[in-house]
């Protein structure tokens, strides 16, 4: 159970989270204080090894580019005329 919480707070950044979670699942009050020192633990493991969360960085791959401005030596692309001639 101390592994499903350090890996689920890993993964979601969310200890206090991991630990209502699993302890709602488990029905188990018993292990409450090491499911909390074992989440802030991994909290803090997982700061040290990277800065973003999972879930940011898939969703990036679905956002639009950003604006940006198109180079000075790039020729702007050329408008379709809409009368066909």
């Amino acid at each position: 159970m101390l592994g499903m919480v350090a890996y689920f707070t890993g993964v979601v950044f969310a200890p206090v989270k991991a630990v209502i979670i699993l302890t709602e699942t488990t029905g188990n009050i018993g292990l409450l204080l090491p499911l909390f020192a074992t989440a802030l633990l991994a909290d803090w493991a997982r700061a040290m090894i990277c800065c973003e969360r999972l879930y940011h960085v898939l969703a990036s791959d679905f956002l639009p580019p950003e604006d940006r401005k198109p180079d000075e030596d790039e020729p702007e692309p050329a408008k379709a005329n809409p009368a066909g001639s």
